[in-house]
Formats: C-alpha cells, structure tokens, sequence
C-alpha cells in the first residue's frame, strides 16, 4: 500500500512539471529572439537590419541588438498562421561592411505561441524549460524504475515486470547522462538539438551494444547445445539456438543498414524516422535482454525466507528409465537442500510437489 503511495505521488509530479513547463510556455511564447548566429570579430559594430514578412499580420519585429558577438532580433506575436521572413542586416565596423541575407519560418498557435521552423531547426521561447521538465520527469520515471525493480527483488518476484523496469531504466539513464553531459558543454541551444540527442543516444547504444549482443548470442547458442546434449534433442530445447541465431543477424542487419543509408547518402525525412524507429525498437529489446540476464542473475543470488509451506519444481524431461536428467535433478536437489535447512532452521517440514504432475515427492 505504501509502495503504490509512493508511485502515486512520483507519477503526480512528473503530471505537474510536464504542465507548468506547457503552462510557462503558453505564458512566455508570445514572444521570440532569434539567434542568427552571424558571429564576427568586428570591434565596434553598427548594425543595419531590415525584415520582410511574406504573410502580414502574424509577426512584428520589436528590437534587434548584438551580444556576445551575435545579432539577436526579438519578435512578437500578433495573429495565427504561418508566414516567411527575409532578413538582411548589415554589419559596419571602422574598415568594412558586411551583407547579410537570410531566410525562415515562423508559425503562430491559438495560444500565439511563436514556433521557429527553419530547415528542420525547430525551437520556442522557453524550450529550456521544457528540455529540464522533460529531463526532471525521466529522474522521476528512472527513480520509479529503481524502486520497483528493488521491490520486486527484495520480494524475490523475479516476473516480467521486473525485466521491463530493469530494461527501461537502463535506457533512461544512458539518456539521461549523455544529455546531462551535453548540456554542461552548452551543446544544447534549440529544442531540436535535445530531440537530435536524443536519438544520438538511441544510435550510440546500440552500437556500443553490438560487440555485447553477439557474444550473448554466442553464449546462449552455446548453453543450449550443453542442454540438447544433457536433455535431449528436442525441439524446445533448440528454441534458444534458434534465438541466438535470429536475434546476431537482426544487430548486424540493423547495424548493416544504418551504415548502408550513410553511404548512399538515403537520409531523406521518412527513411531518418524509419531509420529511428527501428533503431528505438532493437534498443528497447537489448534493455530488455539485458535486464533479463540481470534479473537472472539475481535470482540465483535470492535466498527465500524458511516459512515456506511446500516447494514446486518445475518439469522438465525424464529418462525413460525413470532417472532424472541432469538438470530435473539439480532441481530437485536444490529443492531438497532448501526443505533440510528449513527444518534446521524452524523444525517445520513442507511438502515438494513436481509442476508436471504435482505429485508430492515428501
């Protein structure tokens, strides 16, 4: 119940500061300064700027003013729709004059909302304080993760839910610290940089998990050879083979066509968001793979309480002359070693069933 509190509360705040983050945008976005990035070494400069609109009535320009060696031009909002703009300034210093001509585009909300889309460079006034909203919600969603997935093994309830917070956190936090990195080295100045960073970390991940896939898929190959040897050539006990298999060419397929498009110079819109999407889906599935590794490392660490009542083993092969195979026996032999010091431990004994035919085996 205090757990469920808890989340509760945690999921509240991520509601809040996505809301006062649209909120302050609603507030503040009536107004914009765009930064031209026209960087010069002149020393005394006298700026000439002149802009012309192609659709009247959306936008006006307020002021304009050099800082840090940079034009700023700040705008306001004063109707709804879409409309072009060509700049051209002219920069004076004492020995020369430079010529500027520049072209964007502007959009304008119900809210007035000013929205800057040139050449795929997307921004607003306060998309700083939406990049920290954002940034803030994921330490919160990372925390929940954490706190779930510890729940889940102090419980010893080592179950799917606990391989999807175990894999979603591990996402998070590469995000998280890549784009934390990024904005302490003022990489990040529009909106659009923090969406380009966040599919740099999709990218980044899997290929730094490349070399990582493959050997677990070696590995897994490998432990169900051992299985088929000592269970016996069955097709279930082939099943993670067949992953193995399937899921080594999927990285080098992916990996294979992500550098394929770089070289054929195919980066157009819709193969980019292809591209991506595919990319979110391989290392969503490596997060879950990993978390399930650790999870299963994990629960051969977990050391149940001894108030047990009774134990289930889980079926698998038995010989046909009626002996267990190796790993129906190491089963059972934990089973039996956990009732022993069961009874050391409290005098209370417990019954052993078999999950194929619950059959006890006290």
């Amino acid at each position: 119940m205090k757990t469920n509190k808890k989340i509760i509360a945690m999921n509240i705040c991520i509601v809040l500061i996505l809301l006062f983050s649209a909120i302050y945008v609603a507030a503040t976005g009536n107004h914009y300064t765009l930064h031209t990035r026209a960087m010069t070494d002149a020393v005394n400069i006298n700026p000439k700027v002149e802009v012309n609109f192609t659709s009247e009535g959306i936008l006006e320009m307020e002021d304009y003013r050099i800082e840090n060696e940079e034009l700023l031009i700040d705008f306001k909002a004063v109707g709804q729709g879409k409309t072009g703009m060509t700049l051209r300034y002219q920069l004076f210093d004492d020995s020369s004059m430079m010529e500027h001509y520049m072209k964007y585009t502007f959009s304008v909300n119900f809210l007035n909302v000013i929205f800057e889309n040139t050449n795929g460079n997307f921004n607003f006034n306060g998309y700083d304080i939406v990049i920290i909203a954002i940034l803030t919600s994921l330490l919160i969603t990372e925390i929940i993760m954490i706190f779930l997935f510890n729940s889940y093994r102090k419980q010893g309830n080592f179950c799917y839910q606990m391989i999807a917070c175990g894999g979603i956190g591990i996402y998070i936090m590469i995000i998280l610290l890549y784009i934390t990195y990024k904005m302490l080295n003022n990489v990040v100045n529009s909106f659009t940089n923090f969406l380009v960073l966040v599919t740099e970390t999709g990218i980044m991940l899997l290929l730094a998990l490349v070399p990582i896939m493959l050997l677990i898929s070696l590995l897994l190959a490998i432990s169900n050879i051992w299985l088929m040897r000592n269970e016996g050539y069955r097709p279930v006990n082939a099943l993670g083979i067949i992953f193995a298999v399937l899921w080594a060419v999927g990285v080098i397929f992916t990996i294979g066509a992500y550098n394929l498009a770089r070289l054929l110079n195919l980066e157009t819109y819709n193969i980019t968001i292809i591209k991506d999407i595919i990319t979110y889906i391989v290392v969503y599935i490596e997060c879950m793979f990993l978390s399930t590794i650790v999870c299963s490392y994990l629960s051969t660490r977990y050391k149940p309480h001894y108030d047990r009542d009774y134990i289930i083993i889980l079926g698998c092969g038995i010989r046909k002359d009626g002996t267990l195979t190796p790993l129906l026996k190491g089963r059972a032999d934990s089973a039996i070693a956990f009732e022993k010091a069961q009874y050391e431990k409290t005098a209370s004994t417990l019954y052993l069933f078999r999950q194929a035919d619950k059959a006890p085996m006290k």
